[in-house]
């Protein structure tokens, strides 16, 4: 397995699993009551959507999907810390694209000289 399939794999399952984990709390808040609705769903559905957009959709701009994967793992990874091991995978998730992304900008600086 790859570092490229590795961070890609992560972050679909850690992109689904927010979003799902969101949909999940909001039919609990407006179904039993409580509150945070806005607080639900912008942390855990935002959160995983910014993943998934981060890490599929702007690759090609790294800085970009840098910035969209580090805001979706904080929000969401806030939103779930009471799960212990998704903040540790979003963590992971966010290490491995930094770790992607200076690999990038380095082939593109030495392929530029």
């Amino acid at each position: 397995m790859t570092q490229e399939s590795a961070v890609k794999g992560l972050a679909w399952f850690l992109g689904v699993v927010f979003i799902l984990l969101g949909i999940a709390e909001v039919i609990r808040v407006v179904g039993w009551g409580g509150g945070g609705l806005v607080f639900w769903f912008l942390s855990l559905c935002g959160g995983g959507a910014l993943i998934l957009v981060g890490t599929f959709v702007t690759s090609q701009r790294q800085w970009l999907s840098l910035t969209l994967v580090t805001i979706g793992c904080l929000a969401a990874a806030n939103a779930a810390i009471w799960t212990l091991i998704l903040p540790i995978l979003a963590m992971t998730l966010l290490v491995l694209t930094v770790v992607r992304s200076r690999r990038s900008a380095a082939a593109v600086s030495t392929s530029g000289e």
